[in-house]
């Protein structure tokens, strides 16, 4: 029951539109007055549709702003932002406007610049970390990614594993992918490289998979799957060419080039990807995304 004279809101369009509501609700005081700030989503996202584009709100001020209008920050900075994003991200965080994530997702991806092998000698680099990352599918498609961590930043993907249960016409078990992965593992990471494997990133819903893994002796951790800041963070390193992908990984080329955002979802104001050829795009983002923010933190797993 509390009862308010004023609010301030931090990155509003991500509160829940009841709590907004009932936070309207509450400023109750004679002259009560919220301040909010946000970065720009859908333009069909609630907080849109119905705050700022609505004209029923007599008592409001809209400011819109841009990186460029930030007097704080140094003009090499704003440069370094600006190199980071590019297509839906660029227009919402960079030049501040409530654009629809339609299209590619990511646009900024070609073969001539993103598809090229890793030399063997930055390969068997000391300095490097390896992550593998499962996509978990039975009756869809089963996806691991072997990707490696530079000292400086950057990512390749080394491997690939793509069994399509439904193209092959035959499912696997738990147990007969164990296999696979141990058999695949020991080709991609053959004698002392394996105890350059970082940890393995999973599926956080795979738990069978999971027990699987624990069963042979692997040491596993949740992927985030956070999948907005997921695209993001893979986005921003194909648009600085700071990710590059084996020409041997086949399925992961094709699926960059043709995942997509879904229409259908961002007619009720939501960022969501077509779920359809996704797998290898959905274990390349829990390798990356994850292992970035963790070494960010410095968070890990022990070593295999």
């Amino acid at each position: 029951g509390v009862t308010l004279a004023g609010a301030l809101c931090d990155e509003a369009n991500l509160y829940p539109q009841s709590f907004w509501n009932q936070l309207m609700a509450r400023l109750s005081v004679t002259g009560a007055m919220c301040f909010a700030n946000c970065n720009p989503d859908s333009p069909f996202h609630w907080f849109y549709t119905d705050v700022i584009t609505n004209d029923k709100i007599q008592n409001k001020k809209v400011w819109h702003f841009t990186l460029d209008d930030n007097p704080n920050l140094s003009p090499e900075y704003v440069e370094s932002l600006k190199a980071m994003y590019s297509g839906v991200f660029y227009k919402r965080f960079i030049e501040g406007l409530w654009v629809v994530a339609d299209g590619m997702i990511y646009d900024m991806f070609t073969v001539e610049r993103h598809v090229k092998p890793m030399s063997e000698e930055a390969w068997l680099s000391p300095a490097n970390d390896i992550y593998i990352a499962c996509d978990y599918g039975t009756s869809t498609t089963m996806s691991w990614s072997l990707i490696v961590r530079t000292p400086t930043g950057e990512y390749h993907k080394r491997a690939e594993y793509y069994y399509d249960a439904r193209k092959m016409r035959k499912q696997l078990s738990d147990s007969q992918f164990g296999d696979q992965f141990d058999a695949w593992v020991n080709a991609q990471l053959p004698g002392s490289m394996k105890y350059k494997l970082r940890t393995i990133y999973v599926d956080p819903s795979a738990a069978s998979w999971k027990a699987e893994l624990r069963q042979r002796g692997y040491i596993i951790q949740d992927a985030d799957n956070d999948v907005i800041n997921g695209i993001r963070c893979v986005a921003s390193l194909l648009a600085q060419d700071k990710y590059t992908i084996d020409p041997s990984c086949v399925n992961t080329i094709s699926e960059y080039g043709s995942y997509s955002w879904d229409p259908t979802a961002q007619q009720r104001g939501i960022d969501r990807p077509v779920k359809e050829n996704d797998h290898a795009c959905d274990s390349d983002r829990y390798a990356i995304y994850t292992s970035t923010l963790h070494a960010a933190t410095g968070v890990y797993s022990a070593r295999n």
